[in-house]
């Protein structure tokens, strides 16, 4: 019925609220008595009594039904009934393959999990231990067959199951420090009497701001004159230079270790952007280790950041961590970052103890003289000391009087990307006494390495590898020597280059593992030599491009070893003037029980060789197992 055009005019009251309230589609609804519109109003409004009672009777029930579920249960069950068809399978994928970012702790947690599928990204937040600098992002691929040579561990890592690996996505080191604090509130030095004029001996001022119990001091950008030691105590927590310029004019009393700045039985300290140089005597007749004073000196301390600081000058070393006394307590998650230490007569940085120290964006140039050929480091992890996961990344340290990076002894390292340039003796040295463990050598670039007439060593190394001929070891060594490029180094008549040298003394068993690295050298004594003897190792080169016009003795040579395995694949060995009998080869001595040599898809231009005499595998006694020389090529 259409109400707009209804006549109410002819309606009664009753009439008229019956048919605002209800709905009735009668054409004659004008003609029904009130008797009538009584009965259908009734009938009606049971209808509606009716309804409601069943809407009532099924949320009783429905009440019911929610007090007594089990959710979890249902939960459980709708997922192995998803599980089993599939369903929750293709979803969790699709969310892996196209949007998850899985997140690990450690390398190893990372290869322990078994929530990771082909397609997943996954992120380690360091290697061996949380935020300890080397952190990546890796891709999941599955690969039914991969090369035992691509499996590094570093680029490639073997998952352990279902054939899956977790490659590494290439990118630049993205180290975050969680520890440095934001919008502190700092206290000026000034406010304790700090006159910052440089002439004005400010000792007191500082150490009275330090020892005021504020955790957080700020220096003015100044030229400010120090005459005394200066310790700093365990309250405070941030200490900001601001680029100002300290000058320590003290003059060193003899056996006393005084230090510009000692940290010592401190925690989560940080300090950035200043400028310490030494004013007192440099060198003491060229006596490789008679000063005593370094600009900062760190001992049983932890979380210790040092960043964007200049250290020059000092006459023991720019930093010296832990390398006070060998029995002496570790400093852990010791972090050097973007700092410039140059000219300290000893080394920029010289550390013991420590664990999970790391060194990243430093520069480490001109460290010890000219005239001592027994000091000058750009870094290095003192002789009796045992560093233990220690990373070095991203660091160039070039133009030192001995090395450029250099181990004396550690367990477990990653030296990766870094420059090593011009120096003396050594781009990157390793060797210890003591448990070696895993170290990785990537990506660094060793370069300008030149003998001149007058130098008094009998050789020098771009890459030193390996074990101290006066110990025994009982446990595995690896070494992976990837990625690096060595080049514009040269011998004289007189003194010999070495592009990678390996120590293997006394190695109970490891791996060295030598590939994709680039060498392009002139007049060397090898481009590869190992010396002594290893009893279970496996030499492994691959894919490596070798370059020289001159080599002294057999360009890659394994002198006098007792390995396992050798095997020497896909590399590309180039020696414009060989005047050895043999490319590349290895002469085990007597009574050595050496197992296997392989040589395979190697090419070699070596002309003034044969092919019948490019490859060298002998046992003087005759005892190699096998020897395998397949699909070489050999350019005379």
């Amino acid at each position: 019925m259409n109400k707009l055009n209804y006549k109410y005019e002819t309606l009664t009251p009753f009439k008229i609220c019956v048919l605002e309230n209800f709905p009735f589609l009668e054409a004659d609804f004008d003609a029904l008595t009130n008797y009538q519109i009584m009965c259908k109003l009734a009938e009606y409004i049971n209808k509606v009594a009716k309804s409601q009672n069943i809407v009532q009777k099924n949320i009783i029930e429905l009440n019911n039904w929610f007090n007594n579920l089990d959710v979890q249960e249902e939960i459980n069950n709708k997922l192995d009934q998803m599980a089993q068809s599939g369903e929750l399978q293709n979803i969790i994928s699709a969310y892996l393959n196209l949007n998850g970012v899985l997140s690990f702790n450690t390398v190893a947690d990372m290869i322990a999990s078994e929530n990771i599928v082909s397609g997943s990204t996954c992120r380690t937040l360091g290697k061996l231990s949380y935020n300890d600098g080397y952190g990546r992002l890796y891709k999941i691929e599955h690969i039914i067959s991969a090369d035992e040579n691509e499996v590094d561990g570093i680029n490639l890592i073997n998952l352990n199951r279902d054939d899956l690996y977790a490659r590494l996505i290439k990118e630049e080191y993205n180290i975050e420090f969680s520890r440095i604090e934001k919008n502190i509130k700092y206290i000026s030095v000034e406010n304790y009497g700090l006159v910052g004029d440089g002439l004005t001996d400010d000792t007191q001022a500082i150490q009275n701001a330090f020892n005021s119990g504020n955790e957080n001091i700020l220096f003015p950008n100044k030229t400010i004159l120090v005459k005394s030691p200066i310790t700093i105590p365990n309250t405070v927590k941030n200490i900001d230079f601001q680029n100002s310029h300290i000058k320590y004019d003290y003059e060193q009393i003899e056996n006393v270790v005084n230090d510009l700045f000692s940290i010592e039985n401190n925690e989560h300290l940080n300090i950035y952007n200043g400028k310490l140089e030494y004013l007192g005597t440099y060198d003491f007749n060229n006596q490789s280790y008679a000063g005593l004073v370094s600009g900062i000196k760190i001992t049983n301390s932890n979380f210790i950041l040092i960043k964007g600081t200049e250290i020059t000058k000092f006459n023991r070393d720019g930093i010296k961590i832990a390398n006070t006394d060998p029995s002496e307590n570790y400093c852990n998650d010791i972090t050097i970052d973007s700092c410039y230490l140059h000219h300290n007569r000893v080394g920029g940085i010289i550390f013991g103890n420590t664990k999970n120290l790391r060194i990243i964006n430093c520069t480490l140039t001109y460290n010890g003289i000219a005239t001592d050929s027994h000091t000058g480091y750009g870094l290095a992890g003192a002789s009796d000391y045992t560093p233990i996961d220690s990373y070095i990344l991203n660091n160039t340290a070039s133009f030192n009087y001995r090395k450029g990076i250099d181990f004396h002894s550690g367990i477990n390292g990653i030296i990766d990307n870094n420059i090593c340039e011009g120096n003396i003796l050594y781009g990157i040295y390793y060797t210890s006494n003591f448990e070696i463990g895993t170290w990785h050598i990537t990506n660094n670039i060793i370069k300008n390495m030149k003998i001149a007439p007058t130098d008094s060593n009998n050789a020098k190394y771009g890459i030193l590898l390996g074990a101290d001929s006066n110990n025994t070891f009982d446990k595995q060594a690896n070494f992976i020597v990837q990625g690096n490029s060595i080049f514009d180094c040269i011998s004289n008549e007189n003194n010999d280059f070495y592009s990678i040298y390996l120590n293997m003394f006394n190695l109970y068993e490891g791996i060295f593992n030598i590939n994709n690295n680039y060498i392009n050298c002139e007049n060397v004594g090898a481009i590869l030599f190992s010396n002594g003897t290893s009893r279970k190792s496996i030499v492994i080169l691959n894919n490596n491009y070798f370059k020289n016009n001159r080599c002294k003795t057999i360009p890659v040579f394994l002198n006098d070893p007792n390995f396992d395995t050798y095997k020497v694949v896909n590399n590309y060995i180039e020696v414009t003037n060989n005047p050895q009998e043999y490319t590349i080869g290895t002469v085990t001595p007597n009574n050595i029980n050496t197992s296997k040599i392989i040589y395979i898809n190697n090419i070699a231009i070596s002309p003034n060789n044969t092919e019948a005499n490019v490859f060298l595998s002998r046992a003087v006694t005759n005892m190699l197992k096998r020897l395998n020389i397949i699909n070489n090529k050999v350019i005379e």
